[in-house]
């Protein structure tokens, strides 16, 4: 008696698959990581990042994975897992409103104050190219601190969506960022 042995087909796992496959899987990766972080935006960001990294490393023409939905599941739970090792190493999350007298350095060297005057210059002019929902959708989350849900809700569409629009926004500004001489 010999056991069958199925291959699969490995898919290529580009932007148009990968948003098809988040569709479909969102709200299960979404839950696997809150199971993980017991937070719900902190899980709607690791589930961004997932697709971040996954776009990134598929980047010259896609990812072969003969499944993508263990693939992505395995992703979201690593990186989860890593978001809950680096909160042990850091201790306790203590709200820096109330520490930035401690924590600001009141005279940051001329060095320091001219990198990130170049930074703020190419950041704004990289959002400022964005498309319009993107960029709307980053400054939501990053500067408003609203969920994925609550930006889905203003805007009008999906929470995957929300995702991708904020995951396309960060992938633009890091690129910026990394090209800046």
């Amino acid at each position: 008696m010999t056991a069958s042995c199925h291959s699969i087909e490995p898919v290529c796992l580009d932007g148009t698959i990968l948003d098809g496959l988040l569709r479909q899987y969102y709200e299960e990766l979404h839950a696997l990581a809150q199971s993980h972080l017991r937070n719900r935006e902190r899980a709607a960001d690791v589930v961004q990042d997932a697709v971040v990294r996954v776009l990134s490393a598929g980047a010259e023409g896609g990812l072969p994975v003969a499944n993508p939905r263990h693939f992505l599941r395995r992703v979201v739970a690593n990186l989860a897992r890593d978001m809950l090792r680096q909160d042990r190493r850091r201790g306790l999350h203590v709200p820096l409103d109330g520490m930035v007298e401690i924590v600001a350095d009141p005279a940051p060297d001329a060095e320091r104050t001219l990198c990130a005057r170049q930074e703020y210059r190419i950041l704004c002019g990289t959002l400022a190219r964005l498309p319009p929902r993107c960029r709307e959708a980053l400054l939501l989350n990053r500067v408003e601190r609203l969920s994925h849900a609550a930006i889905a809700r203003r805007l009008g569409v999906s929470p995957t969506a929300v995702a991708k629009y904020i995951g396309s926004a960060l992938k633009h500004c890091l690129a910026a960022l990394a090209d800046a001489p």
